[in-house]
């Protein structure tokens, strides 16, 4: 039974492997001298369908399927997780960034420049954290810019707490990333990990507000190093949510932002109402729907594999294939091969 258990680890990715292995490091993983423990086919099953279920991805470095962003960010991660729409790495990033307890002042802030942002092109990313990031994915939400969320914990973790916003993201086009084991818990060492991951990944980076000891204002730092521009809107000097940025910009390590419509205008191109459209009709599909899109997105796929990979019944799936086809976004080569009609909806999936 070892000798067969053991064989069958070497059939495993090394993504996943790592995943099960909760004491392994990635470059202990990857020397010539690692030997995996004999692990409960039980977490191995459990492990690979929580990533079928979920659509959950993953790249690593050397490989063909690294995104070229990645290769920008100080301490390189060396496996990312994410959930969709990786695709979103080649458009123009802003990074959105502050303090948990975020005022009035900041959520107005974040609110007036997004609802000027829907007549751009650009997506947002922050980290999914109460607060100045949370009402970065809402508003980009509610503007239909879509939004990158940098988790500081595992996916699975994640979405056994915060499934609903992770969904909305989804839903709205967006993408999940992580570089950690996927059911890693949070600890104090992984929140500026993630920082550095925004950072490396954003074009320009802005902070609505943050106080002389926020952590936002690690992602900032991480931001200089890596020589990307970093705006924030000042505000008053007595204040102490502001205090950080504004320490900042008088020692002009961070620019000022007085007119957010000429800051956009700056660094984004126009909107294309075209897209826009496309990206609409994607906002209309269920779950099950989003699933057998992103499946066909890579290929054309017959009845069995989609019912296959997408683990949906067999009920519910010809159920959301019928409406797909009623809608033009699917449409059948052959009897029972399906395909993706619309290619631009690629981009969105």
């Amino acid at each position: 039974m070892q000798e067969i258990l053991s064989s069958s680890l070497n059939q495993i990715p090394l993504p996943r492997l790592y995943s099960l292995d909760e004491k392994v490091t990635r470059k202990q993983l990857q020397s010539p001298e690692y030997s995996p423990p004999i692990f409960d086919p039980l977490r191995i099953k459990a492990l690979q369908e929580f990533i079928h279920k979920n659509n959950v991805h993953y790249c690593i470095f050397g490989e063909n399927s690294y995104h070229y962003k990645f290769l920008n960010i100080k301490s390189k991660p060396q496996i990312i997780y994410y959930m969709w729409d990786i695709n979103l790495l080649n458009q123009d990033i802003l990074g959105i960034v502050g303090p948990r307890l975020i005022t009035n002042y900041g959520k107005q802030v974040v609110s007036d420049l997004l609802e000027l942002g829907k007549g751009y092109n650009f997506v947002t990313i922050s980290g999914l954290a109460d607060g100045v990031d949370y009402l970065c994915h809402n508003q980009s939400i509610e503007n239909n810019i879509p939004t990158i969320a940098v988790l500081w914990w595992g996916i699975s973790y994640y979405l056994r707490n915060h499934k609903n916003i992770i969904e909305k993201i989804i839903w709205n086009g967006g993408l999940i990333l992580s570089e950690f084991k996927i059911g890693f818990r949070p600890t104090d060492y992984s929140f500026p990990q993630r920082n550095r991951i925004i950072a490396g990944l954003c074009d320009c980076l802005f902070l609505p507000e943050a106080s002389e000891k926020s952590g936002s204002l690690i992602t900032v730092d991480f931001a200089i190093q890596m020589n990307k521009k970093v705006y924030a809107s000042p505000y008053d000097i007595y204040t102490q949510s502001s205090k950080g940025v504004n320490k900042y910009i008088s020692e002009s390590k961070i620019q000022a932002i007085y007119d957010f419509q000429s800051f956009l205008k700056l660094h984004f191109s126009n909107n294309n109402i075209e897209t826009k459209q496309e990206k609409s009709q994607i906002h209309d599909l269920t779950w099950n729907e989003r699933t057998i899109v992103e499946k066909l997105s890579f290929k054309d796929l017959n009845f069995e594999e989609l019912l296959k990979d997408s683990w949906l019944s067999s009920s519910d799936l010809s159920i959301s294939l019928s409406l797909l086809e009623i809608t033009g976004i699917i449409s059948q080569k052959n009897i029972w091969v399906y395909s993706l009609k619309n290619n631009s909806l690629m981009l969105w999936v």
